[in-house]
């Protein structure tokens, strides 16, 4: 009876470490500028050549602009799937 408990939790530890069986967080953390926070300027300054738009009352969404073409250097627990990660910003409003 031994013998096959110590079967048994040995099999059971071998699942347990098994990479499959690990599951992937998907958190993901700057590697780059030293682990520092990664920021990033854009402008938001927009010209208005139109006389109708400067009127009271009109309302401009999203003036901003987020193509900035930086990088973004991180390190994710992801799965074992390769490909490249995209990263999403949101803005309320």
């Amino acid at each position: 009876m031994k013998r096959f408990s110590w079967g048994i939790l040995a099999g059971l530890t071998a699942l347990a470490i098994a990479p499959q069986a690990m599951a992937a967080t998907g958190w993901c953390q700057n590697t780059g500028n030293g682990g520092a926070p990664f920021q990033d300027s854009f402008s938001f300054i927009e010209s208005f050549t139109n006389p109708s738009q400067n009127q009271a009352g009109m309302e401009f969404p999203r003036l901003y602009h987020w193509s900035t073409g930086r990088t973004y250097k991180a390190k994710c627990d992801c799965d074992s799937a390769s490909g490249v990660t995209y990263f999403k910003a949101t803005v309320p409003g």
